[in-house]
């Protein structure tokens, strides 16, 4: 009997000083995300910012005189739905007097906030300044906003005089 009691304190002081000496840690980290909405804040409609004509081609055909110019554009906008301008929402105009030419359109470069467009526009007659109407919904953004109407002078007379060569006698 005195064996089973030296026994039962042995263990007793081995389980003692094994719970004393040993120390144990647990660390638990539940993390729960829950989206309750996706909400877009966005209230600022895209602008359109004329930038410089780039190139002038002025040439003769059957019908008069006619011009090819291009011209850079930025659109100051983050969320862009697409990145291209509406080409059926661009008019153009000689001296109040719209006309119908082809318009080439092509993104030349754009950062997080905004977009430069390169946009040809060929085929210009008439006599008077230049002017592009930039009609609401040319430009959208995600969250359905377009830009204002905006027209651009771009200062450039344009007439039908026919460039006739000098020719030596």
């Amino acid at each position: 009997m005195k064996k089973k009691i030296m026994i039962a304190i042995f263990i007793f002081i081995f389980i003692y000083i094994s719970l004393i000496t040993s120390n144990t840690y647990a660390k638990y980290v539940i993390t729960k995300d829950l989206q309750v909405a996706n909400i877009n804040l966005d209230r600022t409609k895209p602008k359109l910012i004329y930038l410089d004509i780039n190139d002038i081609i002025v040439y003769n055909t059957p019908e008069g005189k006619k011009y090819d110019v291009s011209f850079g554009m930025k659109v100051q906008e983050k969320n862009i739905a697409k990145d291209e301008i509406r080409k059926d929402k661009i008019k153009t105009w000689v001296d109040n007097v719209e006309r119908k030419v082809n318009i080439n359109i092509t993104e030349t470069n754009h950062t997080k906030e905004e977009h430069i467009f390169n946009i040809e526009v060929k085929g210009i007659s008439g006599k008077g300044y230049l002017k592009l109407e930039f009609l609401e919904g040319a430009i959208e953004d995600k969250a359905g906003w377009q830009n204002s109407k905006n027209t651009v002078d771009l200062k450039l007379a344009i007439d039908n005089i026919e460039i006739v060569k000098n020719k030596e006698i």
